[in-house]
This record gives C-alpha cells, sequence and structure tokens, in this order.
C-alpha cells in the first residue's frame, strides 16, 4: 500500500473575503451610469452632498477608480424606493 500525501488547499481569495463579509461585487462610476441610464453630469450631481439622490460613498478608490459595493448600491435603491413610497 502506498501512503498518498495529502496537502491541504488554503481556500480560494473569494472565500476568504466571503466569509470576512466582504461584497462579491463592485461597480466604477461608468457601470452605475450604464445602470441608471444616465449621464456624466447626473452622476456628478448624485455624488454631490446636497443632491436628493446622493450615491452611497465609494469603498475604495476616489474619481474614476472610485468602486460602490454592489450591496451598498442596493441598500441605496431600496431606500429611494421606501422614500417614494411614504
Amino acid at each position: 500500500m502506498s501512503e498518498q500525501s495529502v496537502t491541504p488547499t488554503a481556500p480560494a481569495m473569494i472565500d476568504v473575503f466571503a466569509a470576512a463579509g466582504a461584497p462579491t461585487q463592485y461597480f466604477s462610476g461608468s457601470q452605475l451610469q450604464k445602470r441608471y441610464s444616465i449621464s456624466t453630469s447626473t452622476f456628478g450631481r448624485w455624488r454631490q452632498d446636497d443632491c436628493p439622490h446622493k450615491l452611497p460613498e465609494p469603498r475604495f478608490g476616489s474619481g474614476k477608480s472610485a468602486r460602490w459595493a454592489l450591496e451598498d448600491i442596493v441598500e441605496w435603491e431600496n431606500a429611494k424606493k421606501q422614500s417614494h413610497v411614504a
């Protein structure tokens, strides 16, 4: 009988991040513009503090490298829906 070496496999990086509660997907500004069919100027207004449709802050980056987490966007969308119902 030959002994087989059993090498424990490290969890995939995505599993480590998911276990830590990290979001599974990020959006760039241009992806959000496409998602909502809005122009660059409207997107810029939605990022301003005095806008009633203010987007959540990006999780990381700034300018063109800013990235928004899917769960933050979904939470923001749900809050907008509830504010229209009330």
